[in-house]
């Protein structure tokens, strides 16, 4: 069995009537050869089940909430209900595509069936096709999407571990009364072991950080206003590691364009750019790529402020993933194992090479105090809460709540993910073009992606059209802002 964690839980109660907590990877193919892409892909799935246990997890509660609920194993799969053929209306351009991936991306997921579906989409213009899957985020994080995408190819880049973390695979699966009775009880320990950890991390912080531990550490999960004073105190100090500040920037974000209660609908754009100008925009201010998506997200931000309220005369707030797994990892190899950061993106900055700098700062500093944060037990500690309990009702009271009073942690969410470099094949053919699809927060209405594959970045938009409109928009306005830098760089250089 795989204990569903509170983290898990989170993703798993955003699937409401308006709002979804699955994502999904979308392969693009040229075809080299005619065959029953279906058929295929099915005979693919059946063959890798051996290293991909997590296809035939089930959710299950224990009576009571005695206990977390739990993925197991189920005895059979049935395909018929995962995996699926949709054919394009001719010409099949890529509005067509993409309002399909629109409107498969609506659809919940079962929950009486393990929490995914496999979409096989022909027709396309051009002799092309596609897989899309999609699954519950409560299973698998974006890392994981991609190990699922990577073990049904016809040579897995990434090492395949036999029967790598079957929940009750080869032994007697405790009954739903026993297993709940079983977890009730071994609670305290388990919280005992976590408050041992906590010690022994908070030990090693000391001495590495020493007087100024105990206020650095305060000033970095305590929001906004409320922890300059400590923050204050540790520079002062000048024994914590960097520059000590929040891991939540605002107590409440500010208004935007962006934030409102979900109309139920999901629209996706994206942008194509190329690795090398990125790198060549990020090094204007000696950057990385990620500085450089930032500060093109920045500048499209603000353009369309600039035509659709005004712009706003502070930062607005992001919340970025961050994953501390890694790719060779055996133990949890598919459990969420990513977290949050919420940082800055200047949009009240009018000149390009002053946002890319705010953008380069800022993600310096939010790393450095994430990673003096214990990351490694979130996991654990949100295993031990019942917030399966508690989300659900929440998020859907949230989803009642007026437009004006609809509360914002944050107002966007952005995702910059390094893809792979080599390119799979599925049955001879290889994937052409990689982009994931993902999901909206309730009362954010804009999720900005960048996924790179090979040496291309698509630079995707993903947004709720009943909050923010024109989103057709954003792939000129991210060209736009991409242009500007590459002009720093010609004039760095000339």
């Amino acid at each position: 069995m795989q204990r569903v964690s509170g983290l898990d839980e989170f993703f798993m109660c955003l699937d409401t009537d308006k709002t979804t907590g699955h994502i999904a990877g979308i392969g693009i193919f040229t075809e080299k050869k005619k065959f029953d892409h279906t058929e295929f892909i099915r005979e693919r799935i059946l063959d890798r089940l051996p290293v991909l246990p997590l296809l035939k997890w089930k959710l299950e509660a224990t009576p009571l909430a005695l206990d977390s609920r739990h993925w197991v194993t189920m005895d059979h799969l049935d395909l018929d209900r995962h995996v699926h053929t949709v054919t394009l209306p001719k010409p099949g351009t890529e509005a067509q595509f993409l309002a399909k991936m629109d409107e498969l991306m609506e659809i919940n997921l079962e929950r009486d069936i393990p929490m995914w579906q496999m979409y096989v989409v022909e027709g396309l213009q051009g002799g092309k096709f596609a897989y899309v899957f999609k699954v519950s985020h409560g299973l698998a994080d974006g890392s994981a999407l991609w190990t699922i995408l990577d073990h049904l190819s016809d040579d897995p880049l990434l090492p395949m571990h036999e029967m790598l973390g079957a929940p009750n695979e080869g032994q007697p699966l405790p009954k739903r009364v026993g297993r709940g009775v079983q977890g009730a009880l071994k609670k305290p320990a388990r919280t005992a072991r976590l408050g041992k950890e906590l010690g022994e991390w908070f030990v090693d912080v000391a001495k590495k950080e020493k007087l100024a531990a105990v206020p650095a550490t305060i000033a970095r999960v305590l929001p906004g206003a409320m922890s300059k004073p400590f923050a204050t105190v540790a520079n002062r100090l000048g024994t914590a590691e960097g520059t000590v500040a929040s891991l939540y920037p605002k107590v409440t974000a500010p208004n935007s364009p962006f934030n409102g209660n979900s109309s139920g609908k999901t629209h996706i754009v994206y942008e194509k750019v190329t690795v090398a100008d990125l790198r060549t925009a990020g090094k204007v201010v000696g950057g990385t790529i990620n500085d450089a998506v930032l500060a093109i997200m920045a500048g499209m931000l603000r353009d369309y402020m600039s035509t659709h309220g005004g712009v706003s005369d502070e930062p607005i707030i992001a919340a970025v993933p961050i994953s501390w797994r890694s790719p060779y990892e055996v133990e949890g190899k598919w459990a969420n194992q990513v977290w949050m950061l919420f940082i800055r993106i200047p949009v009240h900055l009018a000149d390009p090479k002053e946002r890319l700098i705010y953008c380069h700062d800022e993600m310096v500093v939010a790393k450095a105090n994430w990673d003096k944060m214990p990351s490694h037990l979130m996991r654990e500690a949100t295993s031990l809460m019942p917030l399966d309990l508690v989300l659900s009702p929440g998020v859907n009271a949230m989803l009642k709540i007026p437009n004006k009073f609809v509360p914002k942690q944050f107002n966007i969410s952005v995702s910059n993910v390094k893809g792979p470099t080599t390119k799979p094949v599925y049955n001879g053919s290889e994937m052409t073009d990689y982009l994931v699809y993902g999901f909206l927060s309730p009362g954010a209405g804009l999720l900005l992606g960048g996924m790179s594959y090979g040496d291309i970045l698509n630079l995707t938009t993903t947004g709720d059209p009943g909050i923010v409109a024109d989103i057709d928009s954003f792939p000129a306005l991210q060209r736009k802002a991409l242009d500007e830098l590459l002009a720093l760089a010609a004039a760095k250089t000339a």
